[in-house]
Parts: C-alpha cells; structure tokens; sequence
C-alpha cells in the first residue's frame, strides 16, 4: 500500500472503532455504502 492508503486505512478503522460503541455496525455500513454509491455517480 502506498501511505496514503494506508494512512486512509488507519484513520477508516481507527474511526469505525471510536463510534461502533455509539453507532451500530450495520448502520456503519448502510452510511459508507450509501456514500460510496453517491460518490459513483
């Protein structure tokens, strides 16, 4: 991986860690999802 993805990668999970306490992970996913289908178009 280049830095820059990996350093993409660290913040992702670091990020997925401080709020799936807060935030169920299957709405996590629903939000990234929803983001990246928007992002496509």
């Amino acid at each position: 991986m280049s830095p820059s993805t990996k350093e993409f990668s660290d913040n992702f999970f670091e990020f997925y860690r401080q709020y799936q306490a807060k935030i169920p992970p299957h709405k996590i996913t629903y939000i990234f999802k929803d983001n990246a289908d928007r992002l496509d178009r």
